[in-house]
């Protein structure tokens, strides 16, 4: 080998090595990955310690953690130190012996890595008292209000005329979003009708016209709790009900859970969402329901086989195969001046409700159903496996607008 081609041989080898150096220099450094209280979290209970994770192990000293109050003068806590319950190594934390007064505060940290390096940094979070908030609902097919006794023009993909006659929806697991899209966790207020402190039911049906067979006379538009004061941007929510819920006998549950038009059966729980129509399609095609709720929930006792609607006596002992829970997340929405929507026609998007599956007719959730084929994914689910695709951010059902000024 010549003189060139070695010197060559040994600079790029050297270029190699330093390289690698350097990649494991910087990938050691311990950055903080995520922390209890969230940073610009809003906070209602003082918290009882801090917590950081970081991405790399830590020293077993070395480390501070220092709490600020608003006007910048320390507040006492604990010592920083490594928490015994992280095998890793990658947590801090530092007991707050005493409850925080309501205000701003800032912490401050400054860690050391296994490796010698260093790295510090800081964020906010506000305590704020709780206050009572209502959350405003519509139901609507586009811009126009949808009610029992109000024909619907241009529904779904062949643009079909309907009127509803069931139409009612659960939420549950209620988040508000803060700066910088941090979820603060809104507490339901139970009311012994319409929500318990973790489901909340809406229902857009009077049990007139041609809701009178399976309604009821009193409607509900509204959802009460409280969450800390502060300014939100979004809010986000699941449409249904948690699987440690959804599987009770409707007989002996408290309202709003003892609604047998909302429930199939122990086996496969409650129907997230109700919503019948009829169309002016004639017969066999004059109705289209949609009934969202979870599947694959086990083999059923009793004579039921696999269809929803059939008995079965005992709860699944797992969770469902297709949970079909959409989480719903809304940004632009101030809970002050801001109203959400659930929009049918939105939800029909390349929908064909002017003919469906007769028995029953329209989607009830299945994943062999040919009519959930395009429904499904417009709730932001996978049909396949009841599961959200990409966050649920295709939905079609919710949106945003502001309260019409009466």
């Amino acid at each position: 080998m010549n003189n060139w081609l070695r010197m060559t041989c040994v600079a790029a080898l050297a270029a190699a090595t330093l390289t690698v150096t350097t990649y494991r220099s910087a990938s050691a450094h311990a950055m903080l990955v995520s922390s209890e209280p969230a940073a610009n979290a809003v906070l209602a209970t003082s918290p009882k310690q801090i917590k950081l994770v970081f991405s790399e192990a830590l020293q077993a000293a070395g480390h501070t953690i220092t709490l600020l109050d608003e006007k910048g003068n320390k507040v006492e806590i604990g010592k920083a130190m490594l928490d015994p319950a992280d095998s890793s190594k990658k947590t801090l934390i530092a007991e707050v012996p005493r409850a925080l007064p309501m205000g701003k505060y800032t912490v401050e940290w400054r860690n050391l890595s296994t490796d010698g390096h260093s790295e510090r940094g800081r964020f906010s979070f506000t305590l704020s008292e709780m206050v009572e908030m209502t959350l405003k609902f519509a139901f609507k097919a586009g811009k126009d209000v949808v009610a029992c006794g109000k024909e619907i023009k241009n529904l779904g993909a062949r643009r079909t005329t309907a009127q509803i006659m069931d139409a009612r929806f659960y939420i549950s697991n209620i988040r508000l979003l803060g700066a910088g899209g941090v979820e603060v966790p809104f507490a339901l207020q139970p009311d012994g009708k319409w929500q318990t402190d973790r489901v909340a039911l809406l229902d857009f049906e009077d049990a007139s016209g041609m809701c009178r067979e399976t309604g009821t006379p009193d409607t509900r538009d509204i959802v009460v709790g409280k969450a800390p004061a502060g300014k939100y941007t979004g809010i986000a929510f699941d449409l249904g009900i948690p699987f440690e819920l959804n599987h009770a006998d409707v007989a002996v549950e408290k309202a709003p859970l003892n609604i047998q038009a909302l429930w199939w059966n122990w086996q496969t729980g409650y129907k997230f969402v109700r919503i019948d129509l009829a169309t002016n399609v004639a017969p066999p095609n004059d109705k289209w329901f949609i009934h969202l709720g979870s599947t694959g929930c086990g083999k059923m006792d009793g004579h039921g086989g696999g269809d929803p609607h059939g008995m079965a006596n005992k709860p699944p002992e797992k969770p469902c195969a297709n949970p079909n829970l959409a989480t719903i997340r809304l940004t632009r929405f101030d809970p002050q001046r801001d109203q959400i929507v659930a929009d049918l026609a939105g939800l029909l998007t390349n929908v064909n409700i002017a003919q469906s599956t007769p028995k029953p007719a329209g989607c009830m959730s299945g994943v062999d159903d040919p009519d959930c084929r395009r429904l499904i994914p417009n709730f932001g689910l996978s049909l396949a496996n009841g599961q959200c695709v990409n966050g649920c951010r295709g939905q079609r059902f919710f949106r945003v607008e502001a309260v019409p000024k009466s």
